[in-house]
C-alpha cells in the first residue's frame, strides 16, 4: 500500500509538471499578495488543513509494537507532518496556478486533478488519478480501522471498554476482534447514507468533518496532557509553557471555525451530532469502567511488550 501510494503522488506531481501552454506551473505572485494573508482566508484554510492533515500522529498507536518506539515513532510523526505539508503546500499552489483566472471550476467541483488533466490536454491521465484516488482512500480507510483499533485496545487495557476488544490473536497477535469492530463501525454510516442517496462529496464531507471535530479534540487534550506530563516531571520550562499556549490557541482558533454554527440544511446537525457521541461515549466508559471489574486476559498485545521494554 505504502508504494501504490508513493505511485499516485507521483503522478499527481506528474500532472503538475505536465507542460501546458494556458494551464500550465509559474511563479504566481497573486499567491502572496496582501490580500491572501487575511485572517479570514488563512482561518478557513486551517480548517481545510486540518481537516486534510487529521491522522498524521496515527503511527502512535503502533508504538508498543514498533522498535525502539521512543525514537522511530517521534520520526514518523514529524515526518509525515513535513512531508505531507510540504506536498499539499505544493499542490495548492500547483492547482491555484493552473487554474489561473478559471478558479471557479476549481473550487465547485469535486475533481479537480481530473478536470485539469483534461484542461492539459492529458485525458489519458484522469483515469489513472481516479484509481490512485480510489486506492488513496482504501488505504486511509484501512489506516484509520488500525489506529482505532489500537486505540480500542489501550482503553480496553485501562478498563473503560469490554475486556475482549483488547485480546489479541492466538497467531498473528493483533487485536482482531477491535480490528472487527471498528470495520462495521466504518462501514455502517457510510452505508446507511448511500442507501439513503447521498452524494459521495457530501458523505465525505459530512463523516470527514464529525471526524475532524474528534482529531482536533484529541490534539487539545493531548496538549494539556502535556502540560500535566512535564510538570509531573518538573520539566515545564517557560519556552514549553510558550509553545503549548501558542498550539492551544492555534488549535481552538480552528476548532472553533471549524464548527460553523450558522449553517444551512444538512451541516447545521454535525457539530450537536458530534459533541452527542462524545458526551455518549464519555458517559459509557466512565460507566462502564466503574461497574464492569478489569478481567485478566490471556493473548494481551501488552503484557509481551512490557516485558520486553523491561
Amino acid at each position: 500500500m505504502l508504494w501504490i501510494e508513493a505511485l499516485s503522488i507521483a503522478v499527481i506531481l506528474f500532472l503538475f509538471l505536465y507542460p501546458s501552454l494556458e494551464h500550465r506551473l509559474f511563479w504566481d505572485m497573486s499567491q502572496f499578495s496582501s490580500e491572501a494573508f487575511r485572517l479570514e482566508p488563512i482561518r478557513a484554510g486551517l480548517i481545510l488543513a486540518t481537516f486534510s492533515l487529521v491522522g498524521f500522529e496515527s503511527a502512535t498507536s503502533l508504538g508498543t509494537e514498533a522498535k525502539s518506539p521512543r525514537k522511530t515513532i517521534p520520526r514518523a510523526v514529524l515526518g509525515t507532518a513535513l512531508l505531507s505539508g510540504i506536498l499539499f503546500l505544493f499542490s495548492s499552489y500547483s492547482e491555484v496556478a493552473a487554474f489561473g483566472g478559471k478558479l471557479d471550476l476549481l473550487t465547485g467541483n469535486s475533481a479537480p486533478l481530473q478536470l485539469l488533466a483534461q484542461l492539459k490536454g492529458a485525458p489519458w491521465l484522469a483515469p489513472v488519478l481516479t484509481v490512485g484516488a480510489v486506492v488513496s482512500f482504501f488505504d486511509c480507510t484501512l489506516a484509520c480501522i488500525t489506529a482505532a483499533a489500537r486505540t480500542a485496545l489501550l482503553f480496553s487495557a485501562h478498563g473503560t471498554l469490554p475486556v475482549s476488544l483488547g485480546r489479541a490473536h492466538q497467531n498473528n497477535q493483533t487485536p482482531h476482534i477491535a480490528v472487527i469492530v471498528a470495520g462495521v463501525a466504518t462501514f455502517l454510516p457510510a452505508a446507511w447514507l448511500t442507501v439513503r442517496h447521498t452524494s459521495g462529496f457530501d458523505l465525505y464531507g459530512w463523516l470527514g468533518t464529525i471526524a475532524t471535530f474528534g482529531f482536533g479534540t484529541a490534539y487539545l487534550l493531548v496538549v494539556f496532557a502535556a502540560f500535566v506530563r512535564l510538570k509531573r516531571q518538573r520539566r515545564l520550562s517557560y519556552w514549553r509553557i510558550a509553545a503549548g499556549i501558542a498550539t492551544l490557541a492555534f488549535l481552538g482558533w480552528a476548532f472553533v471555525g471549524s464548527l460553523n454554527l450558522g449553517a444551512t440544511g444538512p451541516e447545521r446537525w454535525l457539530a450537536p451530532v458530534y459533541f452527542g457521541l462524545l458526551i455518549a461515549g464519555v458517559v459509557f466508559g466512565l460507566t462502564f469502567r466503574r461497574f464492569q471489574p478489569l478481567a485478566p486476559r490471556s493473548h494481551s498485545l501488552e503484557a509481551p511488550i512490557l516485558d520486553s521494554e523491561g
